[in-house]
């Protein structure tokens, strides 16, 4: 058995750099990377390239962190043990609160699962990146040639993962948070840029969930269920959420009766209604009804770790939100916020708990279908075209 030796190494820039080496000595990290033009534009695939190109001639993985994380204590002997168990994928420690994969690992940890498969299509998550060794000396000789033309290396790390099937994972929850920094890639005026299910106490469970085939989608107010097609561009296409019935098996008419109810008997309904409008309202009820829905016919044998279940719904509900008003994050609304949303998914849960259900999806801890045992795949040719991107990119 191959013994696992991970390499690490902080991107950031010299603008940064007090930032960076505090993180350094916090995790362990002995390896720094600043952009090796600091004079120039930013870019951050340009000071990505490097910190890759760092990966040591005896690691078998090589993980690379940003300078604005604020990581869990486990983040190091996480990856230790994920490189060792999943050993030809990508593993990414954050998720942001309003992309598409932060939807999965929502379902991820309202089912009880540890690690959930990434929606493809989507950019790749680089705020803390895991890759296998070769992977990681190949990302690195890709984005070199590509530097002079492309500036975003989560974009840039999507499609040298496509173009050679390497799959990944999400941990649930996430292992670190993004620090509320000056961005040097200018993405403030997106405002905050939050993990979906940061909770630094807590690591991964053992159950792996893969193979779903449709997840809801809470974002700016509006709901959707992604649903995946049969692998012809775009896999993933969004579609009404009213259609829920057909892709997650849910029965809209109960769905909307619970809905009803809750507003008769909530106090707090009018309050938040003339707040968020009904819609918004309405939206987020619904969006945690069919995650609590669709994790109880998962079937993964492991009931939610309770934190990581209020934290998901949380995130759901200001990450959703926030768009529309900056300060959902405050206190009260933000708890207020999160109530509707477990209501929402207590109501989903227990009506499927009382119907009849084919699963879409299953919890597995095996490798997915078509990987070696030593994780790694055939690599078709490069050219993958771009995913979709819905959601603030984390640098």
């Amino acid at each position: 058995m191959t013994t696992v030796r991970v390499s690490a190494a902080v991107m950031t820039h010299p603008r940064r750099a007090r930032l960076a080496e505090g993180l350094a000595r916090r995790t362990g990290i002995p390896c720094v990377v600043a952009d090796p033009e600091p004079a120039g534009r930013p870019n951050a695939l340009r000071t990505s390239a490097e910190a890759w190109s760092r990966t040591t001639d005896d690691a078998t993985h090589h993980l690379v962190v940003q300078d604005d994380i604020e990581p869990s204590a486990a983040l190091l002997s996480t990856a230790h043990k994920a490189a060792a168990r999943f050993p030809g994928r990508a593993i990414a420690f954050y998720t942001n609160w309003d992309c598409r994969n932060a939807s999965a690992v929502r379902l991820a940890a309202l089912a009880g699962a540890g690690w959930v498969s990434a929606i493809d299509g989507e950019y790749t998550p680089t705020l803390a990146l895991l890759l296998p060794g070769r992977h990681a000396r190949g990302f690195a000789r890709y984005a070199r040639r590509l530097v002079p033309t492309h500036t975003d290396d989560d974009e840039v790390m999507t499609e040298y993962l496509a173009a050679r099937e390497v799959p990944v994972l999400l941990s649930v929850p996430n292992l670190v948070d993004h620090l509320d920094v000056t961005s040097i890639a200018g993405n403030n005026p997106e405002g905050e840029r939050r993990a979906c299910c940061y909770a630094p106490g807590q690591v991964p469970a053992s159950g792996v969930l893969t193979g779903f085939t449709a997840v809801p989608h809470f974002r700016a107010g509006q709901l959707r269920v992604l649903v995946r097609g049969d692998g012809r561009p775009p896999r993933w296409t969004s579609t009404p959420w009213t259609t829920a019935g057909e892709s997650l098996g849910v029965d809209i008419v109960r769905l909307e009766d619970d809905w009803r109810a809750w507003q008769g008997r909530s106090p707090e309904a009018t309050a938040l209604a003339d707040r968020f409008g009904t819609t918004a309202l309405r939206s987020l009820w619904a969006a945690g009804f069919l995650l609590g829905h669709a994790a109880r016919t998962l079937g993964t044998g492991r009931d939610p770790v309770a934190g990581l279940r209020s934290e998901a719904l949380r995130t759901l509900a200001v990450g959703g939100l926030l768009t529309l008003t900056r300060d959902t994050g405050a206190g009260e609304t933000a708890h207020r916020l999160r109530l509707l949303a477990d209501s929402g998914a207590r109501s989903g849960e227990k009506a499927a708990a009382t119907r009849g259900f084919v699963p879409h999806a299953r919890a597995t801890a095996q490798a997915p279908s078509g990987e070696t045992p030593g994780g790694e795949r055939e690599a078709p040719a490069e050219g993958t075209p771009r995913g979709e991107r819905d959601c603030t990119p984390s640098s």
